[in-house]
């Protein structure tokens, strides 16, 4: 894309990778509009079992954008199964607290305390959203890896859909 309409004067810092939900108001987190985005490069082994390992570029690594930091309205948190705060470059849930997070769904109040009502381990403020979404902290940046209804479980290793579609389309010039 860049390539293409470099000659259109488009330049890195026009991409602005973001987060957000309806949940949220669809805004949650977001790079600074002056520099190009933050893309790291991560071992795909250490993926799988939810671990952040930095590596040099190689077939061995998957490259991930950030989705910037967030604002100063929303706290962000990685959160595994246990409600425990994850440290940095762990996956786990993206959990969402702010001025614009909705109070729940419509006429839900049974999913709405689960899905909007969640306590952290060790946090007394207020309640956090849990979002669905997988993903993890670096540099104070969020960084997206999928969805936890759309992860696969296999022998204990965390498989995304698009890395399959990914594996698949590269597997046979028919695809």
């Amino acid at each position: 894309f860049e390539t293409k309409f470099k000659r259109y004067k488009f330049k890195k810092t026009s991409w602005f990778p973001c987060y957000g939900l309806a949940e949220a108001t669809v805004f949650v987190t977001g790079a600074s509009g002056k520099r190009s985005p933050s893309i790291i490069s991560v071992n795909k082994s250490e993926l799988q079992v939810n671990r952040v390992v930095l590596e040099d570029k190689s077939e061995d690594t998957q490259e991930i954008v950030s989705c910037g930091f967030s604002g100063v309205d929303h706290d962000v948190l990685i959160v595994d199964q246990d409600q425990n705060i994850c440290k940095e470059g762990r996956v786990a849930e993206i959990w969402i607290q702010g001025k614009s997070v909705a109070g729940g769904y419509w006429n839900k109040k049974e999913i709405s305390r689960r899905v909007f009502c969640a306590k952290p381990n060790g946090i007394k403020r207020g309640a956090y959203l849990k979002t669905g979404d997988l993903g993890f902290i670096y540099n104070r940046e969020l960084y997206v890896t999928g969805r936890a209804k759309d992860l696969m479980i296999i022998r204990g290793c965390n498989f995304y859909p698009q890395d399959i579609e990914l594996t698949v389309s590269q597997a046979h010039p028919g695809f």
